[in-house]
């Protein structure tokens, strides 16, 4: 009995300090999980801080085309104040900005470049949009004629060829597929 008890007294104290050095691995994993949620929190807080900044500008970028159409006609068909010749400079304007843009900068402040350069082209083709109904509109009124409506669409798809193109490089230059 003596021999069973003295093998159970090691055994007990060497369980206890195996024990014990299981416990401080257990506490330096939970010390390196905090660590990393509070790494996690801290862009949490930085990414939303920056869709805060670009739903912002989206806003801005909502209410600036304001002037592009005008609703106000009483026969509900959209006038539009922009022409071939304000959407084609506008089109190269936006895909010159877009491709000779380069990535500097943090990663949130390379996604913020990119996003905003995004918005601009999505604009930009939200107002080829607007014009394309514009044009149906005057064509299925009878006021424009079928070879000048055809043409028109041919520019507007070549415009809207180009700001795909220049996304997509976007995307390239910047490595984010959107």
């Amino acid at each position: 009995m003596k021999r069973i008890l003295l093998l159970i007294l090691p055994l007990t104290v060497l369980s206890s300090f195996v024990l014990t050095g299981c416990n401080n691995k257990d506490n330096s994993s939970y010390k390196n999980l905090e660590e990393r949620v509070k790494q996690l929190e801290q862009q949490v807080a930085i990414l939303n801080k920056t869709l805060t900044e670009q739903s912002a500008e989206h806003s801005d970028a909502d209410i600036s085309t304001e002037h592009f159409v005008d609703t106000s006609d009483s026969t509900s068909n959209n006038l539009t104040a922009d022409t071939m010749q304000s959407l084609t400079k506008a089109v190269d304007e936006v895909t010159a900005k877009a491709d000779s843009a380069t990535p500097n900068g943090n990663i949130e402040e390379k996604r913020a470049q990119f996003f905003n350069l995004k918005d601009e082209l999505d604009l930009t083709d939200q107002r080829l949009d607007s014009y394309d109904d514009y044009i149906e509109s005057q064509y299925k009124q009878g006021q424009l004629s079928y070879e000048d409506y055809r043409s028109q669409e041919q520019i507007l798809e070549n415009l809207e060829d180009k700001l795909d193109a220049s996304e997509d490089k976007l995307e390239r230059t910047f490595g984010i597929d959107d």
